[in-house]
């Protein structure tokens, strides 16, 4: 150290800050005159070993004394480097999982300089199902003096057990050789375990409605659980399915003793009420099968039923339904008819002697389709009980001698047992009769039209989630129409669908509305379905058929709604330096919630050791390494959604600092004899600057 400037006499400086510490100095007093002031004297720091390995900071303080220096002072810091031997690993823990062909990786680096050749054995895996590679010998790791610094790296990977948990197993890293004989560390590794499945056998079952005994199926669990696990049966509710061999009301109980034996589980269908022209479809549908406990909380598994109708025998009866009554008054007519048993009839005629106004209510409580010689209408049900109908018909046109036909309106909510509910929530009875009767009144003209347009069928969501689909018409009309929605009354999931009521004309039509549909969690714990209809219903001249979007909400436990973090990261390889490439690697990410054709998009980084910046355009599998990057830090971020539609990201870890490239010497160099006293110097321009400009050559 020297003085700034010449002092008016001598100046003695003190250095003081290093007691009580590991630090020694050659000299802690230093003395300047008028003479020497700017000549530069050393001191020489020293640190004594400590007991810790860690890095330690030491502040000196130097403090001047005499002539116009008189307590003037500053600092020097000083930091002193641990030399502690030590194993380091990269990361401090580690996951991989079950048969996984890739495997997880870790590397081991000594923490010092030894003072010869070590070994670092690795034990702890034997009688367990890991397998290590990447050794230098059998479960060995060799270091020198020159490579103890360069991480090694060990991949682990995992065999198949018979067990559905996770396991721990501790590796332990002993070295060997130099100032490092007998020095221990231990890494932790958790292995995932694959399994946790319920295996059900077979896959699908077929089953005749009316059939008691049914077709059977087993259950077990493909692994020994940690503890009891019940499998749930959901969804039964709304369905003519009913299962026997169960242990409690549609679950099944499994222990660690008995989780491999198959329980058997038999499946019925009672017959459903069905009156039609048409044979009776054939339903499928899917019965989930929920785990929970003993490690396979998110295990889930279906069996796909097809229930098929049963055919009675042609009893040759065809016995009319019994005509009650027709009035008129100013809100329409009123037909009442009793069938002769319940719902027994299926095909019956019903004539109208004069012109007709059929009016239309506001509210809906079951729904028929209304077919006037073809053309569909539809309406309003007042009371049906037992065999008596009272029916009050739409707004419409009807001319003497016109086939009126009356249907129990299908295209309602069909739940996954394949069950039709009509409005009110009650199993739907189908038939179809033409009832006779004379009826009078003046008429209205009538259009009949297509029903609304929904962009989606189908709509599943979660419990408490929002969810939206359009509505729009199909043709245009010359007015303002309205189009009304009506929700199934039984739905108790559904808190709000928005635009109860819409308008459209002849100018916005064909313009989309966009509803929001807003669920809250209901009181049971299985999958529900709902449904909203639309229909038109402006006065007398356009009516409609309703078409249904129909609702599925799952619960908020169910794996479509519960995602799992995707494991692992995104790797990078080639090397940091300007010019060269570096190329990200997705097979170290996995996923529990299903990776099946995943599309991964990129995103490269620079890092300054604080903050990532994003790379403008850099989005591709691969990245080539500017000037911009030097002393940097790159990453890669991959995002991609899995296969139950989770977005996921996840980011690599840093490369090491990017370097400069080393500037190419001229290429094709060339001297030709010129003028006298003159050569002529030709060369091509190098492959590289390295990184940085280059301003000449000299020759």
């Amino acid at each position: 150290m020297a003085l700034a400037t010449q002092p008016s006499e001598e100046v003695t400086v003190t250095i003081t800050g290093h007691d009580s510490t590991d630090v020694e100095l050659s000299t802690a007093t230093l003395t300047f005159t008028t003479v020497n002031w700017n000549i530069a004297q050393t001191v020489t720091v020293k640190a004594g070993q400590d007991d810790d390995g860690t890095n330690d900071e030491v502040t000196l303080t130097h403090t001047a004394t005499g002539g116009d220096y008189q307590d003037l002072s500053d600092t020097l810091a000083v930091t002193v480097v641990d030399n502690d031997r030590g194993i380091v690993f990269t990361p401090t823990s580690l996951e991989v999982a079950e048969e996984d062909a890739t495997g997880s990786t870790y590397t081991v680096a000594l923490a010092t300089q030894p003072s010869e050749e070590v070994t670092v054995t690795i034990t702890g895996q034997a009688g367990t199902d890991l397998m290590l590679t990447g050794l230098s010998t059998a479960d060995t790791l060799t270091f020198t003096t020159v490579n103890w610094n360069i991480a090694q790296t060990v991949t682990v990977k995992a065999g198949q057990d018979d067990d559905g948990t996770n396991d721990e197993v501790t590796l332990t890293h002993t070295a060997a050789g130099g100032n490092y004989q007998d020095l221990s560390d231990t890494l932790a590794v958790t292995v995932k375990d694959n399994d946790r499945r319920i295996v059900i056998a077979p896959s699908s079952l077929t089953v005749t409605r009316g059939d008691t005994t049914g077709q059977s199926y087993t259950v077990r669990l493909s692994n020994r659980p940690s503890g009891n696990v019940t499998v749930t049966i959901p969804g039964l509710a709304r369905t003519d399915l009913a299962l026997g061999g169960l242990s409690s009301a549609n679950t099944l109980t499994f222990t660690t003793d008995n989780w491999d034996v198959a329980q058997t589980v038999t499946v019925t269908a009672a017959h459903g009420t069905y009156c039609s022209d048409e044979p009776e479809p054939t339903l499928n549908h899917t019965l989930a099968h929920v785990a929970a406990g003993g490690g396979y909380e998110r295990a889930f598994s279906g069996l796909e039923v097809t229930v098929i109708p049963f055919i009675p025998p042609n009893t040759g009866d065809t016995t009319p339904p019994t005509f009650v009554s027709a009035t008129t008054s100013e809100d329409g007519i009123r037909v009442l008819v009793t069938f002769s048993e319940d719902i027994a009839a299926c095909s019956l005629a019903l004539t109208i002697a004069e012109q007709t106004h059929l009016p239309i209510g506001d509210i809906l409580t079951d729904l028929f389709t209304v077919t006037v010689d073809g053309d569909e209408y539809f309406s309003h049900i007042g009371s049906f009980s037992g065999p008596v109908l009272t029916l009050q018909l739409l707004k419409t046109a009807v001319r003497p001698g016109q086939e009126v036909r009356v249907a129990y309106n299908n295209i309602l909510a069909q739940e996954p047992g394949g069950a039709l509910r009509d409005l009110s929530g009650n199993i739907a009875p189908r038939f179809d009769f033409q009832p006779v009767t004379n009826v009078s009144r003046n008429t209205f003209p009538v259009r009949s039209i297509a029903p609304p347009v929904l962009s989606k069928s189908e709509l599943t969501l979660c419990e408490g989630e929002t969810g939206t689909y359009s509505v729009h018409l199909a043709s245009q009309p010359t007015g303002n129409v309205a189009v009304a929605s009506l929700v199934a009354p039984w739905t108790t999931s559904i808190s709000d669908v928005s635009h109860s009521r819409l308008t459209f004309n002849d100018r916005n039509w064909n313009i989309p509305r966009t509803i929001r549909v807003a669920t809250v969690a209901d009181d049971d714990d299985h999958t529900d379905w709902s449904w909203i209809g639309y229909t038109i219903t402006t006065g007398y001249e356009y009516l409609s058929r309703l078409n249904v979007i129909r609702i599925l909400l799952l619960e908020s436990d169910h794996p479509y709604c519960t995602n799992i973090s995707a494991t692992g990261q995104p790797a990078i390889t080639g090397t940091a330096q300007v010019g060269q490439t570096l190329t990200a690697d997705t097979s170290g990410i996995s996923d529990a919630d299903g990776l099946t054709n995943p599309t991964f998009l990129y995103q490269w980084l620079r890092s300054d050791g604080t903050t990532d910046t994003e790379i403008a355009g850099a989005t591709s599998t691969t990245y080539l390494v500017t000037t911009d990057d030097v002393g940097k830090t790159i990453k890669v971020r991959v995002s991609f959604d899995d296969d139950l539609g989770n977005p996921e990201s996840l980011t690599s870890a840093a490369t090491a600092a990017v370097t400069a490239a080393v500037p190419g010497a001229p290429r094709s160099l060339a001297v030709q004899r010129g003028g006298t006293g003159e050569l002529d110097v030709t060369w091509e321009a190098p492959a590289s600057n390295g990184g940085s400009d280059i301003t000449g050559y000299k020759v």
